[in-house]
């Protein structure tokens, strides 16, 4: 879609009188050629998802787009024939991508946001010098395209075009619209920084910020803090307040992060950052920049593009780990589902040859179409957790992440049965008590969560981990010797890893044993038992006052017997 973005750009941006429009979009037939083969690919594209509203929107467009190029067309039906209908076709295609799995947080590593910093500042102080010094400037710009077409941002990428647009008209200076994207530029670097922050509040990390390491780096090139300040308050006007105010999150950054990046989510529409900026007592630079990235409506190009890239961008911080009641359930097919039968009893009556390799790998590849969605159904366990957690008068929130991967149904009821018993565990043993947790410098909220993992060497990956106690395994080894259950010298023999393994062994366990322990025992046993069924593998790490992770690694392979 940003070819269409770029498409409408050229014909609207043009520095010409409104009458003047009609004339640029007949004078370019490539325009609509263009137009006609993306809208073209789109509905492929439509179709194969069963997107019916794409499609409609789709239509919508290309119809507009027909009118647009009949001679009765009128100048002031443009934005009604072409760009209403664009807005609403990338705003549909925005919202698919959203909500599938190809959406994912920004995760650029510090060091590449502060080199995109600096070759920013190079081509930012270089503009003030463009009429007379336009070499230069070409020369920071290109160095800087080449840098950010290697980091899969979008909205870099856009702009970089926007830029090199306006240079190719040589004989027009078109230092306005350029001074316009360098703007945004910057505005959306400095919601980088302030994300930054806010993670690094939120991890507690006690390191330099984005924007500390960048103003360094300009010291140690001999650049004055007067000069490189005096070039980036033109471009964020903070006439008012200081430039850090433009790079630093408020008070309460956190918070406010998750509201309006979920808001964003369900809704291209600014209205509720807006409101947000309304009853806000403070300035808000960052909702200040959002909303003017978002809701330029002299330019209809790239807001799909900045939705999606700022949502990613927030996303490292308000859902790096996604929250359960944010899990939907994949979408189910009923006639798709009955056709599957039919097809399985037609293999059945063929009576295939099991010896031959190629007819079991077709048959388990078939056989995998009936699994069952692994991590949609760990979402039953948050009622289970929230009534423990209110029980035990304890904080705890519960999150799933990763790879929404499939299991045959009676290995997942087996896994789903472990994995139960094990977060009974950790809340009942693992979690300490708010007042606990704050004494050693925890969060007063527990955490409990689950991440399913799609191995491509044929296993699935699921591992629950919390950020309790952890386990002692010094603890477990005496409790061991003390019961009878290992000698003295067995006990001292053990390594870190065999002693946490104890919890395995049968009737090791008892109640008071448990309850003195980290939480860990209570029928383990039976858990590895019942696991080693579906020939699924189980490890512990754990760390004291840290939390302790379960590690399931379960075979997806499915054999011809099944059929």
């Amino acid at each position: 879609m940003t070819l269409l973005e770029l498409l409408i750009f050229k014909t609207f941006s043009k520095k010409t009188i409104i009458p003047d429009y009609k004339k640029n979009l007949n004078d370019n037939p490539l325009f609509f050629k263009e137009i006609k083969e993306t809208t073209h690919s789109l509905k492929g594209v439509a179709r194969s998802l069963d997107e019916r509203k794409l499609s409609e929107k789709i239509h919508q467009f290309e119809t507009g787009v027909e009118i647009v190029k009949s001679e009765s067309c009128k100048i002031e039906e443009i934005d009604q024939n072409l760009v209403n209908p664009f807005h609403e076709l990338t705003d549909k295609i925005s919202d698919i991508y959203i909500k599938s799995s190809l959406f994912e947080s920004n995760e650029l590593k510090s060091s590449q946001w502060v080199q995109i910093f600096l070759d920013c500042f190079d081509i930012t102080d270089a503009f003030f010098n463009l009429k007379n010094n336009r070499k230069q400037f070409i020369k920071f710009f290109y160095n800087l395209k080449g840098h950010l077409s290697t980091l899969n941002i979008n909205f870099f990428n856009l702009y970089m075009e926007l830029i090199q647009n306006a240079l190719n008209y040589k004989d027009e200076y078109r230092g306005d619209e350029i001074e316009d994207y360098i703007k945004n530029i910057w505005k959306f670097l400095a919601l980088a920084s302030q994300v930054d922050i806010g993670k690094a509040q939120r991890d507690r990390e006690n390191k330099r910020s984005i924007y500390e390491e960048f103003a360094l780096e300009l010291k140690i090139k001999g650049i004055e803090e007067e000069h490189w300040k005096k070039v980036l308050g033109h471009f964020f006007n903070n006439k008012n307040h200081p430039l850090d105010n433009c790079f630093i999150p408020p008070k309460n950054f956190n918070f406010l992060i998750k509201e309006i990046y979920f808001e964003l989510k369900k809704s291209s529409s600014t209205d509720h950052i807006e409101a947000l900026l309304k009853s806000s007592d403070d300035e808000i630079f960052f909702l200040k920049y959002l909303i003017s990235l978002l809701n330029d409506p002299q330019k209809p190009w790239g807001i799909y593009v900045t939705r999606i890239n700022c949502l990613q961008l927030m996303a490292s911080l308000a859902e790096k780990e996604i929250s359960v009641d944010r899990v939907q359930k994949p979408e189910m097919v009923e006639i798709l589902s009955k056709n599957f039968d039919i097809f399985k009893n037609e293999l059945k009556r063929l009576n295939l040859d099991n010896e031959n390799p190629e007819i079991v790998k077709f048959k388990s590849t078939f056989q995998a179409l009936f699994d069952q969605p692994v991590k949609y159904s760990f979402k039953k366990f948050f009622p289970v957790i929230r009534e423990i957690s209110e029980t035990l008068n304890k904080k705890v929130n519960f999150k799933l992440r990763g790879d929404e991967c499939s299991l045959e149904k009676e290995t997942l009821a087996i896994l789903s049965d472990a994995i139960i018993h094990i977060v009974r565990n950790a809340l009942d043993h693992g979690i300490e008590q708010p007042d606990k947790r704050v004494s050693l410098g925890k969060e007063e909220e527990g955490l409990i969560e689950i991440e399913c993992r799609d191995g491509i060497d044929g296993f699935l990956e699921i591992t629950l981990k919390d950020d309790g106690k952890g386990i002692d395994g010094n603890y477990l080894t005496n409790s061991a010797i003390k019961k009878g259950i290992i000698d003295n010298k067995k006990g001292n023999m053990l390594n870190d890893e065999e002693k946490i393994n104890l919890i395995f062994l049968p009737n090791f366990s008892t109640k008071k044993i448990v309850s003195d322990l980290s939480g860990r025992g209570v029928g383990m046993d039976v858990v590895k038992n019942n696991l080693e069924k579906i020939k699924a593998d189980l490890k512990i790490e754990t760390a004291i006052n840290k939390g302790t992770s379960f590690i399931i690694k379960i075979p997806k392979k499915i054999t011809a017997k099944n059929f």
